[in-house]
């Protein structure tokens, strides 16, 4: 039976925790200490890569999420909120009166947070900028229709174009997360997706390379067409390739994420961006390290 009442359940062990040794993403911080949160637990998306795919959906009351946050900050120190719900936003009450509670509270805090294409409006945008949200991680998977239908997450192009919009004009930052080497990937798929991503102008891009994780729709069709390479669960990091490609080799795929890469973030727009939201000396350093990496 699933537990609707999250209420119910403890606050985390906080005391057991060395925050010192938690660090949230290169580009989603602005604030340390960081520590991660969840608002809602369940997703009512049918997306084949995912293990919350039409999962029950259900939140913690927001005044229960905010006393949770005040403990963090003022007993841990904490600053940032790296909140992984599936869809932030999917229950907008809940996310209207939340944001509206810890805005009240004004506290030296900011927080990131996960959204759908077609779960961000101006209401919301607005709600979460004035409770300290710096950035949002949309997942826009794709650039293509075809692969889009295929995994589950039939977007409209123009809906993801629409909300990128929105948040840039409420002042947030948009992380727009990607997947290369779906089923049914190709080369020129995967252009789509890597023009489509320069073209929402969104801040930052990740690529992801499609992970079959137990549990998902992705992983019993790969099963059952018995394209899966191992069960080396180590290197289910959606980094690595771990199924047969159907019209790509491993190194077109591994390329194409290098040449992603360099094209969207060697440009001097993104450039000037990373470099006007310097706030703490260790981004300087993950700069650094990360640009070693393009060039």
């Amino acid at each position: 039976k699933v537990q609707m009442d999250l209420d119910i359940y403890p606050q985390p062990a906080y005391h057991l925790v060395d925050f010192s040794n938690y660090f949230p993403p290169v580009g989603t911080y602005r604030k340390f200490p960081a520590i991660n949160m969840l608002m809602t637990r369940g997703c009512p998306g049918k997306c084949t890569f995912c293990n919350s795919a039409m999962t029950t959906l259900r939140a913690s009351s927001p005044a229960r999420i905010v006393e949770q946050i005040k403990n963090l900050y003022h007993n841990y120190g904490i600053r940032q909120i790296m909140f992984y719900d599936d869809t932030f936003t999917v229950l907008k009450k809940v996310c209207l009166e939340f944001c509206e509670l810890l805005e009240k509270e004004k506290l030296d805090l900011s927080y990131v947070a996960y959204v759908r294409g077609d779960c961000l409006g101006k209401e919301l945008a607005a709600a979460m900028k004035r409770s300290g949200c710096h950035q949002v991680l949309m997942g826009i998977e794709t650039g293509s229709p075809e692969i889009a239908k295929r995994i589950g997450k039939p977007i409209e192009k123009e809906k993801y174009k629409e909300s990128v919009r929105i948040a840039h004009e409420n002042g947030l930052e948009v992380r727009g997360s990607f997947i290369i080497g779906n089923l049914g990937e190709t080369q020129k798929t995967m252009e789509d997706t890597l023009n489509f991503a320069i073209d929402l102008d969104i801040d930052f891009m990740q690529l992801n390379i499609s992970t079959p994780y137990p549990g998902t729709a992705l992983y019993k069709e790969l099963s059952e067409k018995n394209m899966l390479r191992h069960h080396d669960w180590s290197i289910y990091g959606q980094q690595e390739i771990v199924y047969d490609q159907e019209n790509l080799t491993d190194e077109e795929i591994y390329n194409f994420r290098n040449h992603a890469y360099r094209k969207f973030y060697l440009r001097p727009k993104p450039i000037f961006r990373l470099l006007k939201r310097i706030t703490v000396p260790r981004l300087v350093r993950d700069y650094f390290v990360t640009a070693k990496l393009l060039l």
